[in-house]
């Protein structure tokens, strides 16, 4: 078992007009489908009073996220380190 209240996140380009969570309404987001971040991806939107519905899905494997939302595949990430860490530094400044 294993517990952390830092690893998974929601990474998004700003340059989609991605600035808040109730952005991603309507936007395409990069997960591993089955995976925490796919999990978590819920709860953010839950939290923020959206639903997995106001959304599109693109399921890749996590190695592949950073590259998608950098090429513009995708308009934001959920998924956890190192693929946050990397997709941050690819994306600059544009990384939200």
């Amino acid at each position: 078992m294993v517990n952390s209240s830092n690893d998974v996140k929601v990474l998004a380009r700003q340059d989609r007009h991605i600035l808040e969570p109730r952005d991603l309404k309507g936007k395409t987001i990069g997960i591993t489908r089955n995976s925490t971040g796919h999990y978590f991806l819920g709860l953010f939107l839950a939290q923020h009073g959206l639903r997995l519905i106001d959304v599109t899905t693109l399921d890749l494997e996590a190695s592949l996220l950073p590259q998608a939302v950098v090429d513009g595949t995708v308009d934001a990430i959920v998924t956890w380190e190192p693929h946050i860490y990397r997709a941050r530094q690819l994306l600059g400044e544009n990384a939200l």
